[in-house]
């Protein structure tokens, strides 16, 4: 149940899905309200282009760990398909010269539409 919620604040379509799945917490609402807005901000572009956010002003940096936020922003704002990577990095992506694979999106989608929640 622990790492259901600590999930849940990284705001991951995939693990919503997982975690209401396998512990039954947050209402079958609240995961599919999550699981839309999350798939509907999901870019379409896949390639691996470098999205460096040090200049950003509206995040607060985390003071131990250098090249980190307090906070996770958006999927749309980071280069963060499979979540295998850590979701507070200010610098993420490579040189472009590759595209990611779509599982990550298609996994929740998928395992919405099976237990009804789209």
């Amino acid at each position: 149940k622990r790492t259901n919620r600590i999930l849940l604040h990284h705001q991951n379509a995939l693990s919503a899905i997982v975690g209401q799945i396998i512990t039954g917490e947050g209402s079958k609402e609240e995961v599919a309200t999550l699981l839309r807005s999350k798939l509907e901000e999901w870019p379409t572009d896949l390639i691996d282009w470098e999205i460096d956010n040090r200049h950003r002003i509206d995040v607060h940096t985390n003071d131990l760990l250098p090249n980190q936020f307090l906070e996770v922003l958006p999927v749309s704002e980071i280069r963060f398909f499979e979540w295998s990577n850590s979701p507070y990095s200010q610098i993420t992506g490579g040189d472009g010269m590759r595209e990611e694979m779509p599982s990550g999106y298609l996994y929740a989608y998928w395992w919405a539409r099976h237990y009804g929640l789209i």
